[in-house]
């Protein structure tokens, strides 16, 4: 399946412009003969969903916890000498 684009555009470089996406359906269903065409499904607005929107109601969402950092150390421990320094 990785060729499969290189034929729409070989079938593309014989047509001048194209300028309407039923012409490119055209294209892509005429760009492949054997074993079988290419299947075209033409999407519309209503058949993309906000999958945030969609799955809110099913998902916690994560709490805010009142966390607080006051300080970060870090620790070097080197093989030489097997010292901890802060």
């Amino acid at each position: 399946m990785t060729g499969d684009f290189s034929l729409t555009d070989q079938k593309k470089r014989y047509i001048e412009s194209v300028e309407l996406p039923e012409e490119w359906d055209s294209i892509i269903q005429e760009a492949k003969k054997k074993p079988s065409p290419f299947s075209v499904v033409n999407m519309h607005y209503l058949d993309f969903v906000n999958m945030k929107a969609a799955t809110d109601d099913y998902f916690l969402k994560p709490p805010i916890l009142p966390l607080k950092i006051k300080s970060v150390h870090m620790l070097y421990i080197t093989e030489k000498d097997f010292d901890v320094r802060v």
